[in-house]
């Protein structure tokens, strides 16, 4: 009789310490740590067993699932884009072929509306785009269009355009080096718009594309030249 009471106690006893358990801890989620600092190029390879190529995938899928904690997903605003930055940076240079880390950077991540974390964003993008790797040249351009349309920055949109126009790389379009002269025209620098198609039309007319040059022309004629220097020029002549 007394061992049968003794195990109802015990089973009261465990029920209730239980009951108290889910009551005190029913409301306590896992919190978000934020993005961790980001490990050191030794480091991530050490943790892949010396694997370069897993420690980059495994950068990479770190980078793609942040914020992601038991169903509950942070807003960008919530980012350290410090530590983020250094991430993309690290992890790019265990691949500085592969385009995945350059692509969260260029078209996840650079939707945060907070400009001095986008100005983390376009900067890491400037920097790869100024490789001369042929293709990354296009994350110059994602950038410049980052700093033209969601940071405003004139001033850095063309520091980007003439970082295109001196790309080492030979793989550019030609369209990536008139670029400046376009947004130059676009705000209102019709001299400078001007004199720089003017003298690209001259130096480049047997390299470049003829769309390209007709459309130079088709701006000149039509935005920029007076009816004096259509006359002079003979560009504009039907």
């Amino acid at each position: 009789m007394f061992k049968l009471i003794s195990l109802y106690c015990i089973l009261f006893s465990f029920v209730a310490g239980n009951v108290w358990l889910w009551t005190d801890v029913r409301g306590v989620r896992a919190a978000w740590p934020n993005v961790p600092p980001a490990m050191s190029e030794q480091g991530a390879k050490s943790y892949a067993l010396g694997d370069q190529q897993l420690a980059y995938r495994m950068s990479a899928t770190l980078l793609q699932n942040l914020g992601e904690n038991d169903g509950d997903v942070r807003p960008l605003l919530d980012y350290n884009y410090e530590f983020l930055n250094d991430w993309f940076v690290m992890a790019h240079k265990l691949d500085s072929q592969s385009s995945i880390v350059p692509i969260l950077a260029a078209y996840v991540y650079s939707s945060v509306d907070d400009n001095a974390k986008l100005e983390k964003i376009i900067g890491f993008l400037i920097d790869v785009g100024q490789e001369e790797t042929g293709r990354f040249w296009r994350w110059l351009v994602r950038a410049m269009f980052l700093a033209r349309y969601k940071l405003e920055n004139i001033d850095l949109t063309i520091q980007i355009a003439g970082l295109l126009e001196e790309h080492p790389s030979s793989e550019l379009p030609a369209w990536t080096r008139n670029l400046r002269a376009y947004i130059l025209s676009d705000i209102g620098e019709k001299q400078a718009a001007k004199e720089i198609m003017l003298e690209t039309i001259k130096s480049q007319h047997q390299t470049l594309d003829p769309s390209e040059i007709n459309n130079m022309i088709f701006i000149l004629c039509t935005e920029l030249l007076d009816d004096q220097e259509k006359a002079q020029s003979g560009l504009c002549s039907s």
